[in-house]
């Protein structure tokens, strides 16, 4: 009788708690933030403000980004006009099993002259064959909202550009609270799953409380 009391409260006990845990993949990210007169052009409050806006949007998809390192670099400068510079950032981006960040001063759009934008999601198409395979994205610490990395990190999980404006991966202007729809939810998990699969990305599962976003590795 005592058995079937512990039991009963252990069944009791796992109803009342195992729906607030949650599993959840945590990737790890690699921030370089360029130099201008030996400065970094970016304050890490906003790299952590970024990161937690990123991890409130892609909650949905039980994904958690985690910062793995934060490293400077001047070369190829804080102001990225030509591909070429573009591609030049490929040497930091090194595939290493994390998703890297480029946060630089000014990008320019490779198309339009004069044309500023907040961010891209860029794939190396250089003649180094060492180098070939390697993506990352590129911010402007300029031009980039709050959400523009997480957009950008929706672009590396196989998102095209979405039309409405409440809709996260919509060029700007979009609203201020946009998020993914349901069926970009279902993609990127497909996605991160073949990432993990072919080791692109090096993840870690956790859980986090469903009431609130607290990680436990």
């Amino acid at each position: 009788m005592k058995n079937t009391h512990r039991l009963l409260c252990l069944t009791l006990c796992l109803v009342c708690v195992s729906p607030m845990l949650m599993g959840m993949t945590q990737v790890p990210l690699s921030i370089h933030i360029a130099t201008k007169n030996d400065k970094p052009v970016s304050k890490q409050a906003w790299i952590d403000e970024f990161v937690a806006t990123a991890n409130r949007l892609f909650k949905p998809a039980d994904i958690f980004f985690k910062i793995n390192k934060t490293s400077t670099f001047s070369k190829p400068g804080s102001i990225i006009k030509e591909v070429a510079q573009r591609h030049a950032l490929a040497r930091y981006a090194e595939k290493d099993g994390s998703i890297h960040l480029f946060v630089v001063e000014r990008l320019a759009d490779k198309a339009i002259k004069d044309k500023w934008i907040s961010g891209v999601h860029w794939r190396y198409q250089g003649k180094d064959k060492q180098y070939r395979g390697r993506r990352y994205i590129i911010l402007s610490r300029w031009a980039a909202r709050i959400d523009t990395p997480a957009h950008e990190l929706g672009h590396f999980f196989g998102q095209a550009h979405a039309k409405l404006p409440d809709n996260l991966m919509k060029s700007l202007p979009r609203d201020d609270d946009a998020k993914f729809s349901k069926w970009q939810i279902g993609k990127i998990k497909k996605q991160l799953r073949k990432m993990m699969q072919s080791k692109l990305l090096k993840t870690t599962q956790v859980e986090y409380d469903r009431r609130q976003l607290t990680v436990t590795e």
